[in-house]
């Protein structure tokens, strides 16, 4: 990277910490405040139910007993799950 072009980003950097959209770091920057917010478990549970429920149903229908099925962590897995429910000989892995 040339000289010139290292110094412009450096002093980009800088104004926009000066602004206090980002905070420097060692060999970098981080946004100055999170962006990001993770709503909890019980609320992304409650969030669109029906399609979710509707999404557990269409899934759970197509799992035969006998089969192993491999389910990760989620609110609508959790829908599925809760469809297999009554299923027997069914082998399921969680993560």
């Amino acid at each position: 990277m040339s000289e010139s072009l290292r110094s412009e980003r450096g002093t980009r950097s800088l104004l926009v910490a000066e602004q206090g959209l980002i905070k420097r770091t060692h060999g970098g920057a981080v946004p100055a405040t999170s962006t990001a917010f993770e709503p909890s478990f019980f609320q992304k549970e409650i969030e669109f139910i029906e399609k979710k429920k509707s999404i557990g149903r269409k899934a759970a229908e197509m799992i035969v007993e006998g089969e192993t099925v491999i389910l990760d962590s989620g609110t609508t897995t959790l829908q599925i799950a809760k469809y297999c429910a009554s299923k027997r000989n069914l082998t399921v892995v969680t993560k």
